[in-house]
């Protein structure tokens, strides 16, 4: 399927997004700037399908900065239901889910991940998460909709309409086509309930996931990770199959219905509830992956002031036979001052990441009203890997702090600060829902990025629509 691009000239109004344009009709950022043809090593970067939608002749991302940020555009999914993310989903299905307190069944929510494809405004792979949930009664979590699998969901966005189009979904399956579902995989995980007054947990699903970021990979196949056991994996890019997730040492998943490789570090398994992997960070070769947990491991109780973050590098990510774990290092987190509208150090969370070079990531890091884009140098970190004494396989960085155990964190620098950016999350234009979950992360060039809501399915509001915001940054990225 191929979208057509519409560009109009003018101002964000609502959910949409008019780009300023100049007297030569090019699309320029929204609030001023030079429109320029884009970069030709970003385009090339970029790995456009066949099938994507096209480079709009009117529209492009220059790499020039004045030393403001600045929100470029924002664009929001229409109502949809359920069904285009899953075919398979009755009529049935949606109204059961209704009575069961999902309160919409129209809202999707593919912005757990981003990964930019090409073209401007863009073309984008997104993801969902495992599905439409709420807390529950006693630390559990309810599942109107049983049934909902996963999906990786190809989008482009629409200029003039400020709208977010479904191009293709990929519901996310087994070995024999079945639906992997989001439901928890063993009592590690949440005890999940189909509704809040349910007398009975729903059963455990060794082959569900909670799938929460998305990288293409060269030859088409979908890279992501999952806040479960917490693990990361390979989707194939045709048809939705879990062609491999790798699992931490010690988990055994026999009957998930799809290739379990247990490589990574068994540490991982001490992971909070709803806080296992959730950024991915992929080379453009598709070899090495980074892997980004979301909050430092460990019982609050005991490791509630800890800043100590893992990140954990596949290399020959894309080969299961062998894929190994070649780093095992330390980012730390920014101390709870640093988001003053945050009530604890465990709300922190880096939410996802992009690669900008072999050491280099940019990590999404947010707290309650604020967002930063950080970007993270490892080349001097300590490598775990083969030093247990630093904390391989224990939670003595969580406990005792990098400076005691001689650990080197990854180097850190802010280069983005939602701050500074008031009509992005504190004032959005037209009376729009402050976003709260920013999970998606994806560079568009060294100026530009994009970012991506979960809004939870509307589970928590309803008129929270999923969107895509297009920022300029202040500074060029080092790449």
């Amino acid at each position: 399927m191929r979208g057509t691009l519409f560009v109009m000239c003018g101002l964000v109004v609502g959910s949409s997004v008019f780009a300023a344009c100049s007297s030569d009709d090019t699309v320029g950022p929204v609030g001023g700037g030079d429109a320029s043809v884009r970069d030709s090593s970003v385009a090339s970067d970029a790995g456009a399908e066949a099938d994507a939608p096209a480079l709009d002749a009117g529209c492009t991302y220059d790499e020039k900065s004045d030393g403001t940020a600045r929100v470029l555009g924002i664009y929001a999914l229409p109502a949809t239901s359920l069904k285009a993310l899953n075919p398979y989903l009755t009529q049935h299905d949606l109204t059961k889910a209704l009575d069961n307190g999902a309160g919409t069944v129209d809202n999707p929510a593919p912005g757990s991940g981003l990964d930019y494809v090409g073209g401007c405004p863009g073309s984008f792979w997104m993801i969902t998460d495992r599905g439409p949930n709420a807390d529950g009664p006693s630390g559990s979590k309810i599942f109107p909709l049983p049934p909902f699998t996963p999906a990786a969901v190809r989008v482009h966005l629409v200029e003039g309409a400020g709208t977010i189009a479904i191009d293709k979904v990929l519901p996310i399956v087994n070995d024999t086509n079945a639906p992997v579902t989001g439901l928890p995989n063993r009592s590690a995980d949440d005890v999940g309930y189909e509704r809040a007054d349910a007398s009975a947990p729903l059963p455990y699903r060794q082959g569900g996931l909670d799938t929460e970021d998305i990288k293409r990979l060269p030859n088409g196949d979908l890279a992501f990770v999952d806040e479960y056991s917490p693990s990361a994996g390979i989707l194939d890019g045709t048809t939705g199959k879990v062609k491999v997730r790798y699992v931490p040492a010690g988990v055994s998943l026999p009957d998930a219905g799809y290739r379990i490789a247990s490589i990574l570090p068994g540490v991982l398994t001490n992971r909070r509830v709803n806080k296992g992997l959730e950024g991915l960070a992929v080379s453009p070769d598709g070899h090495t992956a980074f892997l980004i947990m979301q909050t430092p491991m460990g019982p609050e109780g005991t490791y509630g002031s800890s800043l100590v973050n893992r990140v954990i590098r596949i290399d020959h990510f894309d080969d299961p036979a062998t894929a190994t774990v070649g780093g095992h290092f330390i980012v730390l987190h920014q101390p709870l001052a640093s988001f003053p509208g945050t009530s604890k150090q465990p709300n922190v969370f880096f939410n996802a990441g992009a690669w900008i070079s072999a050491t280099k990531l940019l990590l999404l890091e947010r707290g309650t009203g604020l967002l930063k884009l950080v970007v993270a140098d490892f080349s001097a970190a300590t490598n775990l890997v083969g030093n247990p004494s630093k904390g391989e396989n224990d939670l003595t960085p969580e406990k005792d702090g990098v400076a005691a155990l001689g650990i080197a964190a990854a180097a850190t620098i802010e280069v983005f600060t939602s701050a500074d950016v008031p009509s992005f999350i504190t004032a959005p234009p037209a009376g729009a829902p402050a976003p709260d979950k920013l999970e998606g992360l994806a560079i568009l060039n060294r100026t530009t990025v994009a970012i991506a809501n979960d809004n939870d399915f509307g589970i928590v509001n309803a008129n929270d629509r999923s969107r895509i915001w297009i920022l300029r940054l202040k500074a060029p990225l080092p790449m």
